[in-house]
């Protein structure tokens, strides 16, 4: 039988931050902006 290999996390040696500036008129920036904050709730 043959083993799965072991899948680990890459993992940075420090923290890097980002800054996104959405901007225009029109729809989507707030919508956007909640998506972004969705996805790193999901992340922590």
């Amino acid at each position: 039988m043959s083993k799965t290999p072991e899948i680990s996390r890459l993992v940075p040696e420090e923290k890097k931050g980002l800054i996104v500036v959405i901007t225009g008129n029109g729809k989507g920036k707030t919508t956007s902006a909640l998506g972004m904050a969705v996805r790193l709730a999901v992340m922590i």
